[in-house]
């Protein structure tokens, strides 16, 4: 189903859906080449990896030639909680 709904700019959280991947697969997500060869080249704790997933919500940051520009990207926009009255119209979605 498709849901159409209004809600308050405030209440979403904005994050790059490609770099999303990077927190989904336990990676580690480099900011450019030459951190991410750093970090391959010696070991790193569990906690290196997840401090660089905060990375998914500076929509512009990164090395453009490593993580595309940023109006090349795709963003995802997520809320915690949908109010009945926001919906506005529900309706039947197939994908292509």
């Amino acid at each position: 189903m498709r849901i159409a709904f209004e809600a308050p700019e405030h209440t979403f959280l904005l994050s790059d859906f490609d770099r999303w991947h990077f927190v989904l697969n336990n990676w580690f997500l480099a900011e450019d080449e030459e951190e991410d060869q750093a970090f391959e080249s010696r070991q790193h704790s569990q906690r290196v990896v997840e401090r660089s997933w905060k990375r998914i919500f500076d929509l512009e940051g990164g090395d453009p030639d490593y993580h595309l520009k940023p109006f090349e990207r795709s963003y995802q926009a997520t809320l915690w909680k949908l109010e009945w009255d926001q919906v506005r119209e529900v309706t039947p979605f197939t994908a292509r």
